[in-house]
């Protein structure tokens, strides 16, 4: 009989304050499971939509290859808003952020980049704020139809302006291993 261990060793942290956006090339391995925390996230003068882009060869991948599941809960809203993009040329919205800390949001993300032994899938978790509505949690899960090695990402702003803040740390998930019948 076998037991396993999970560990997260933190392997890149970035900040995107200033900027369009954070990109991360060359990091992911095939077959390796990835965890991403974000936090922090506002934009500099409106809010909007945070995207997500996985990458391969140094670029975003914008064909219309994305298959997307989402389930968001509003304040305001009746009921949960699902969605299903088909087809999709983004990785989807990981959260929606407002321009003041108190509208800023935050997610985590798992990415399994795979390859020829198949499609990458991500999944998502985010809380953030829309403008004059208030807070929004937000679930979303997708794969990529193409058997490329995608061995990075990138988190984009939706409107073309900056953020004012916003962090990410990626982990890789390692598990190990054990015996428990010794002998």
């Amino acid at each position: 009989m076998a037991s396993f261990q999970k560990t997260y060793k933190k392997i890149y942290s970035a900040d995107a304050s200033g900027t369009a956006g954070i990109v991360v090339d060359n990091i992911l391995e095939s077959g390796t499971l990835y965890f991403v925390v974000g936090y922090n996230w506002e934009y500099d003068t409106t809010g909007n939509h945070l995207f997500f882009y996985l990458r391969n060869n140094n670029a975003d991948f914008t064909g219309a290859g994305y298959m997307r599941q989402s389930q968001t809960i509003q304040h305001g809203q009746a009921n949960i808003i699902f969605g299903n993009n088909n087809s999709s040329t983004n990785g989807g919205t990981l959260i929606y952020c407002g321009d003041q800390p108190e509208e800023s949001g935050g997610f985590k993300l798992t990415i399994q980049p795979r390859g020829i032994e198949g499609y990458t899938s991500y999944y998502s978790d985010g809380i953030g704020h829309v403008n004059n509505t208030g807070y929004r949690g937000q679930k979303e899960s997708a794969y990529i139809q193409a058997h490329e090695r995608y061995n990075g990402f990138a988190i984009r702003t939706s409107i073309g302006s900056n953020f004012a803040s916003g962090n990410i740390d990626i982990y890789r998930i390692e598990t190990t291993e054990y015996n428990l019948w010794v002998v």
